[in-house]
């Protein structure tokens, strides 16, 4: 059992769960700024324990996913890294996914508590993350809903901190702040797995072109979200 649970942990990989997490922070923060809880005043309201248990759930949600991640993963992780336990067969299917279900599971009731509206950002999410492993063979677009799956955390927690379906303002928020920086995330991490990534067949700007192409989009895809970003920040 021991060994299970520490390699379990291990896949989850949860230094990375910063990207879930600040991701759900961002919404909190947006809704404490913009939300229905502002007082006459037009103060932010002061932070309580829903938003610290929306912020955990956002954490441990990178958690849960990446065992699903990993093990959709695992043919081209056993190029780059090969230390992992999926790769090894350290780590076993059946229970793991268990586990895993199991605390998405947790997530969801505790989300449906808050407000029924985060089931479906959560549903979305988890679906565009199946979406992204089987298009990861696609260039841009598995960039681009990698960026609608995270951003998905956003929306999960705006629903949660104000048990309310978000509005078109939010969702604006999300699409010209949130799901660019993602966008940038997912296409610039691919530098790293281009050994991995090649060996596998997974086809990305980095594997199946120029190495100035994927550099280019990366630059203009910045410029082009900073332009967008000023025009909503001046409205």
């Amino acid at each position: 059992m021991l060994r299970f649970l520490y390699n379990y942990v291990r896949s989850m990989r949860l230094y990375y769960g910063f990207v879930t997490a600040t991701t759900v922070l961002a919404g909190l923060y947006y809704w404490h700024w913009f939300g229905f809880r502002a007082d006459a005043m037009g103060r932010p309201a002061g932070w309580t324990l829903r938003d610290a248990a929306l912020l955990a759930m956002g954490f441990f949600a990178w958690g849960f996913n990446q065992i699903f991640s990993d093990w959709c993963d695992r043919k081209e992780e056993a190029t780059t890294p090969p230390h992992r336990p999926w790769v090894t067969g350290a780590l076993k299917p059946i229970p793991a996914f268990a586990v895993s279900a199991a605390g998405l599971a947790a997530i969801a009731v505790a989300g449906y508590l808050m407000s029924p509206w985060t089931l479906a950002f959560l549903a979305l999410g988890g679906a565009l993350n199946i979406a992204y492993s089987l298009l990861k063979r696609v260039p841009v677009l598995n960039c681009l809903v990698y960026a609608c799956a995270i951003s998905c955390c956003a929306l999960f927690a705006i629903a949660g901190a104000g048990n309310r379906c978000p509005t078109p303002g939010e969702f604006g928020f999300v699409a010209v702040w949130i799901l660019p920086v993602h966008f940038l995330m997912c296409h610039n991490s691919y530098y790293k797995d281009v050994r991995g990534d090649r060996a596998a067949g997974v086809r990305t700007l980095q594997t199946s072109c120029h190495g100035y192409v994927a550099e280019l989009v990366s630059i203009a895809f910045a410029g082009l979200a900073t332009f967008a970003a000023g025009i909503m920040h001046g409205e």
